[in-house]
């Protein structure tokens, strides 16, 4: 995202976002009165009249996005990628300025990745619609492509490498041109003897037949990429792609929507909504939005004290793509993405909903596996053997609460783990040597495992 100048979330804001569906702006006109003043005495009819708000806010904000996307639009306005990414539908909802105000300017920044790769839902469901990244969901992982679609995949591959085929003897062209001409300028009819005149002669004859053989292959090249063009259109390439591109943006969105429900309540929060509204944000919430720049400090914060956890069995580095949520909620995460919602649960310290999200991109990679309970040497299989009794769901949850846990309370040397827990941890989610150095120097419980690792070492 990078624009001039950042949107300004108004009264009436969500009738700027290019929505022509009467019907969707009457309701959000009439969500909006029966949030902001309910004139219901009685407090089941104020609830009532919130819960329908906020299931008109949802549905609303569902809607106008997959409108945005039906339409094709090249490039959403930066009031657009503020609804898209924030939810922000009127000011009425969010009047706070220090709120709103930070989130505009968002949309003016212009992002390098760094250490991590942050992207806001914009970003995340443009790099999905355009191939580059699989969607969330298995199932569209996991589906086969037709024939012609398969055709067609390998017809694109095979014109993008003609192209740059063409590309290469263009180039080749203006390189053997330049040096034929050098060679002419060396030649003079009363200069030189005639042995010297007959070699630059014979040069030229063989540079002017290497120039004629760059020409015939780029006209061979140019042949076979028409052609290749023409199979494009016939497999319905044109239209194919667009179509295709709005399906990819439609699973994905489906799913992400169902990912902001479940962060929700992962949160605490049993009705949510991706719209931004006040009644869910703490009072002191602009001191930690997850905006990019904040999420990329924590992330390094707690990388420092899990230094291993977005390393590979080679030992390799391989940090997951973050994605950004509108609404409220926790986290969730998967093989090579972890996805965050901008505001994190009211009730919940910030730092531990991160934490337990952390903690679940560790507890998915080490129980993907349908036999993961079988294999040997691994965190959840010999968590497992710790807790041999719970059931999947409380492992899980058990498994989460020790890693809060062990990243909040032993990392500063107060034990609360189970011994063999503790012991599990040190090994396979160890801290820093320094920090383990450190702890060892403040209890003997951790002296000893610390010597002991240090004798397995010798």
């Amino acid at each position: 995202m990078s624009y001039g100048t950042p949107p300004k979330l108004s009264d009436g804001f969500f009738k700027r976002l290019g929505v022509e569906d009467e019907k969707t702006i009457a309701h959000l006109d009439m969500a909006i009165n029966l949030y902001t003043s309910s004139t219901s005495s009685k407090s089941e009819e104020k609830a009532r009249d919130f819960e329908r708000a906020v299931g008109v806010f949802s549905m609303s904000y569902v809607k106008m996005v997959q409108d945005m996307y039906r339409k094709k639009i090249i490039r959403l306005s930066p009031e657009q990628e503020f609804f898209l990414n924030f939810g922000a539908l009127d000011r009425r909802l969010m009047p706070a300025d220090d709120i709103t105000g930070p989130l505009a300017a968002e949309t003016l920044s212009d992002y390098h990745p760094g250490r991590y790769e942050i992207l806001y839902l914009s970003e995340w469901l443009d790099e999905i619609s355009r191939g580059r990244i699989i969607p969330t969901s298995e199932a569209a992982q996991a589906k086969a492509k037709s024939s012609e679609e398969e055709e067609l995949a390998k017809n694109r591959d095979k014109t993008k490498d003609l192209e740059k085929q063409l590309d290469e003897l263009l180039r080749q062209e203006e390189t053997v041109f330049g040096e034929l001409k050098e060679i002419i300028a060396r030649y003079s009819p009363a200069g030189g003897g005639d042995t010297d005149r007959l070699k630059i002669l014979r040069a030229v004859r063989v540079k002017a037949a290497e120039l004629e053989k760059t020409v015939k292959e780029q006209a061979s090249k140019v042949s076979d990429l028409e052609a290749a063009d023409k199979r494009n259109r016939d497999l319905g390439g044109g239209q194919a792609a667009m179509d295709s591109s709005y399906a990819l943006f439609k699973e994905e969105f489906d799913t992400v929507v169902a990912v902001i429900k479940s962060c929700a309540v992962r949160g605490g929060l049993l009705k949510s909504t991706p719209a931004l509204i006040d009644k869910w944000i703490a009072q002191d919430a602009r001191l930690r939005i997850n905006t990019r720049s904040m999420v990329e400090k924590t992330l390094e914060r707690f990388e420092e004290l899990d230094p291993t956890i977005f390393l590979d069995k080679k030992g390799n580095r391989k940090a997951p793509k973050i994605v950004l949520l509108p609404g409220v909620g926790a986290g969730m995460a998967w093989k090579d993405r972890i996805m965050i919602s901008v505001f994190p649960p009211p009730t919940t310290d910030p730092d531990i909903s991160f934490i337990r999200t952390l903690g679940g991109f560790r507890w998915y990679l080490t129980t993907s596996s349908f036999n993961w309970k079988d294999i040997p040497g691994e965190i959840g299989s010999r968590y497992q053997v710790i807790y041999p009794d719970k059931t999947f769901n409380k492992l899980e949850k058990s498994f989460l609460d020790d890693y809060v846990a062990w990243m909040t309370r032993e990392s500063l040397g107060y034990q609360t783990l189970n011994s063999d827990v503790r012991k599990l941890f040190w090994k396979m989610i160890p801290f820093s040597k320094e920090k383990k150095m450190e702890l060892a120097k403040r209890a003997t419980v951790y002296n000893k495992l610390y010597l002991e690792e240090l004798g397995k070492e010798k």
